[in-house]
């Protein structure tokens, strides 16, 4: 209930920031372009059993609609997550090798408004598909006397599961010249359907935003 109570709350602040910087300059023109990005981050998938954080690559496209309001596509793509585990029954070693990570395509829509002439603030919120190969490695060695190892096999399993959840976010764009940003941001994706170890991908990063 917390995760849906910090999506509606942010669907709140999206409309109320949005009306609020429209009612201020809505004779100044309407502000449209497109803009392009990518960048890089980090990521805590509590999704997965293995939480430790994962480096991310992001890119986006995006276009805005009105002086306020603006559409982009999100593309967020982590490093792989591993976990390794050994165990001994009889006359057989097994070694299972884990790997994992949530591939994240998102189309949002934000709010956004001029803090200063360099410096913006946005709030995001959309809908995200993620996803979720899991690649299993099983190694099994077959002992004999001293532990020799007599007998080897390897098995390869992989599960990819797709994911629908909700985003939520916000950015700082900063202008670093004539159509360069830099944008600092930070999202939470909820996966309302889930029934695994945890429900939520809690992001962070800095993109580099090319404006048209």
């Amino acid at each position: 209930m917390t995760a849906v109570r910090i999506f509606t709350a942010a669907l709140i602040a999206l409309a109320s920031w949005t009306a609020e910087a429209h009612a201020q300059t809505q004779n100044a023109g309407d502000g449209r372009g497109v803009f392009f990005g990518g960048g890089v981050g980090a990521e805590v998938d509590h999704t997965w059993a293995n939480e430790s954080p994962a480096a991310i690559v992001t890119a986006s496209a995006g276009v805005d609609v009105s002086r306020h309001i603006g559409v982009r596509l999100a593309f967020d793509v982590p490093n792989v997550s591993s976990t390794t585990s050994q165990s001994t029954l009889g006359l057989f070693r097994t070694r299972t090798t884990e790997e994992h990570r949530s591939i994240c395509w998102s189309i949002l829509v934000d709010g956004h408004r001029r803090v200063t002439d360099r410096v913006g603030m946005a709030l995001l919120a959309g809908i995200t598909i993620a996803r979720r190969p899991s690649v299993h490695v099983i190694s099994r060695d077959q002992l004999g006397a001293g532990d020799a190892v007599i007998g080897h096999t390897d098995t390869t399993v992989v599960y990819v599961f797709t994911w629908r959840g909700l985003t939520a976010g916000a950015e700082v764009p900063v202008a670093a010249g004539r159509h360069v940003l830099l944008v600092p941001m930070t999202t939470v994706t909820w996966f309302p359907g889930a029934e695994y170890v945890g429900t939520t991908i809690v992001r962070g990063g800095v993109e580099a935003r090319w404006r048209f």
